[in-house]
């Protein structure tokens, strides 16, 4: 439960960073936010589109979802994205006393 409630801080704070930047930058009213995974990191956003919050500020946002973390954080560098939420899985191989080359 504390994991769910510090993701869903973080994604509520990657929102709103993304939304007062925007809303401060005059020539820029549209803005595209891509998600990586269906839980609560989403779960900000999808709350402020299905509310009407992007509108109501002036905001014409596209949420979009990108099955893959590393394509969404690609997609931010190169510019197709004004903002986003990541998330991979990582493989830690097994590393053991006698497994080590010293």
């Amino acid at each position: 439960m504390k994991r769910v409630t510090k993701d869903l801080i973080l994604a509520l704070g990657v929102f709103m960073s993304v939304v007062v930047s925007q809303a401060l930058a005059a020539e820029s009213k549209k803005i595209v936010f891509a998600y990586s995974s269906i839980g609560s990191m989403a779960t900000g956003v999808w709350m402020a589109k299905e509310s009407g919050a992007f509108e109501k500020n002036g905001i014409q946002a596209e949420i979009i979802f990108i099955s893959s973390g590393p394509v969404v954080v690609q997609a931010l560098i190169g510019g197709d994205l004004q903002g986003g939420s990541a998330t991979c899985r990582v493989a830690v191989p097994r590393v053991t006393p006698s497994s080590m080359p010293f």
